[in-house]
C-alpha cells in the first residue's frame, strides 16, 4: 500500500481515534486465538531491498544498494 492510499482510507475517520494493526497470519497469531492485535509504535522511512530468507520469510535488507528503495515502515508491537 502506498502512503497516499493509506491517507485516503484514513481521512474519513475521526482524527482522534487510536490506530491499531491486526493480523490473522498463522505465524503471528497465538495459540487459541483468532487474530493478534498490534499497537503502532512509530512510523518512519527506511531504505532497503525486499528479500526472502532461505525459509522464505519476507524481510528487508537495510541499506542503500542499486536495488534498494525507500519504504515507509510502521513499527508495531503486540504489547499495549
Amino acid at each position: 500500500m502506498k502512503v497516499k492510499d493509506l491517507m485516503e482510507q484514513l481521512k474519513g475517520f475521526d482524527q482522534e481515534l487510536e490506530v491499531l494493526c491486526s493480523s490473522e497470519d498463522d505465524d503471528l497469531v497465538a495459540s487459541q486465538h483468532i487474530f493478534r492485535l498490534l499497537n503502532i509504535q512509530s512510523v518512519g522511512i527506511v531504505e532497503g531491498e525486499k528479500t526472502r530468507g532461505d525459509d522464505q520469510i519476507p524481510s528487508l535488507k537495510i541499506g542503500k544498494t542499486e536495488f534498494s528503495q525507500k519504504h515507509v515502515v510502521i513499527e508495531v508491537t503486540s504489547d499495549f
